[in-house]
């Protein structure tokens, strides 16, 4: 396997472990935030 094709496939992983992670914290916030919201409007 040469590096080049090695770095890249690694750059790969990376940047879905680095959506993955961009995910879940956008869904957090956005959990957190109406769960705000809703508990101020009770």
């Amino acid at each position: 396997m040469p590096a080049a094709v090695k770095a890249r496939t690694l750059i790969d992983r990376s940047r879905i472990l680095a959506w993955n992670a961009l995910t879940v914290v956008v869904f957090v916030a956005l959990t957190a935030y109406v769960a705000r919201v809703d508990a101020f409007l009770r």
